[in-house]
């Protein structure tokens, strides 16, 4: 069964704001919310289904990947990490706490916080063309957050302990029942005094101040294929920061940006560039030497070239990054006229001046085949 559009599932249009996002996932929300359709099983669907659009639409970068490719720009992509309960945190004085346990089943541990996938890095890297026609190996430095070298990404301190929490007798939650529009409700939230772990730290490890987290630089070397394009996004999992409480790493997002070429204008696969002729170059033809991205090739020019006509040398142009086609260079000819000329120069122009094939657009094209015939049947 194809799945449903996601601003069809919300209601709204394609370029409503993230402000009319959240009322319209609010009021589907409270619509097909469990507690109020318990005997509904196509309300827990759609409440299910609304949180995922919402998940979607309101992060900008999922929502332009959504919209450039669809669901196929996001599925079995773990870095869109859609977490509901994130959600439901959000709005959580419609819902209260607690309801993604309640709803889509209590998987924490008994003794500590859920693990949290750590957060992406997204980097910009430019690059030349040469680069992009042949492929590039590069370094880059970055700041990551990485599991605390003294305490292992514990956050205690060597040798210290940490004890059971008094307040939620070990779970890192406290049950209460609180009344709202919808009726008593019972919810879920995180102990206050152990922070949601379950357990109380004795003594904090003095690097990383408890948060099991530090900051540290690190060298990260990339392969980039040839023929990447302008915004095009490379992924490498798990490069991103570390997770909390064991939870995994984020992914490295990096953008491709083209450095402006001196020489070529790159469309698609294909490289653009001009080439000055002199006036009787392009009348006599000849040869010319043309730059491409690994060296130097000879162009025929033809007799009779016109300015702004297509010369084409087949595969000197950049790959493609998905098969094994290889573009072109276009040279587009361009007529140089000089800005001064000598007495002798002067004389020459003016004797080419006088002669009918060089005056321009005073020849008379040849009759076509139709108006032959109509001369004929006059």
């Amino acid at each position: 069964m194809p799945r449903r559009d996601y601003y069809e599932i919300l209601g709204v249009p394609r370029d409503a704001d993230i402000e009319v996002i959240k009322r319209a996932y609010r009021r589907l929300a409270l619509k097909y919310h469990p507690d109020r359709n318990p005997d509904d099983p196509d309300a827990a669907e759609k409440f299910k289904e609304a949180a995922e659009a919402y998940a979607v639409l309101s992060d900008p970068e999922k929502r332009r990947q959504y919209d450039r490719y669809g669901h196929s720009g996001l599925d079995g992509q773990a870095q869109w990490n859609i977490d509901l309960e994130d959600i439901f945190q959000t709005f959580s004085d419609i819902f209260g706490e607690g309801t993604f346990g309640a709803f889509f089943g209590d998987r924490r541990r008994r003794s500590g916080r859920r693990p949290r996938r750590g957060r992406d890095i997204r980097i910009v890297m430019e690059l030349e063309l040469e680069e992009i026609a042949q492929g590039v190996r590069k370094k880059i430095q970055l700041t990551r957050r990485v599991h605390c070298e003294d305490c292992s990404g514990r956050g205690t301190r060597r040798g210290a302990d940490m004890v059971e929490c008094a307040h939620c007798g070990g779970t890192g939650y406290i049950q209460q029942i609180r009344q709202t529009f919808l009726g008593y409700m019972q919810t879920t939230r995180p102990c206050s005094h152990c922070d949601g772990t379950g357990h109380v730290i004795r003594q904090l490890c003095t690097t990383c101040q408890g948060s099991g987290l530090v900051e540290r630089e690190q060298t990260i070397t990339i392969d980039i294929p040839a023929g990447v394009e302008e915004d095009m996004q490379l992924t490498l999992r798990g490069h991103g920061h570390y997770g909390e409480y064991g939870g995994p790493a984020g992914d490295l997002y990096v953008v491709i940006r083209e450095k402006p070429h001196p020489v070529f204008t790159r469309k698609g696969q294909d490289l653009y560039m001009e080439l000055l002729l002199s006036y009787p170059e392009a009348v006599l033809g000849g040869e010319r030497e043309i730059p491409t991205l690994t060296g130097k090739v000879k162009l025929k020019i033809p007799k009779g070239v016109q300015p702004n006509s297509l010369l084409r040398i087949k595969g000197k142009g950049l790959p493609d990054v998905h098969s094994s086609h290889r573009g072109d260079i276009i040279v587009i000819p361009q007529i140089w006229v000089p800005k001064k000329v000598n007495r002798e120069e002067r004389e020459l122009l003016e004797k080419m001046h006088e002669m009918e094939n060089f005056k321009a657009g005073q020849k008379r094209a040849k009759k076509s085949f139709f108006e032959r015939i109509k001369e004929h049947m006059s």
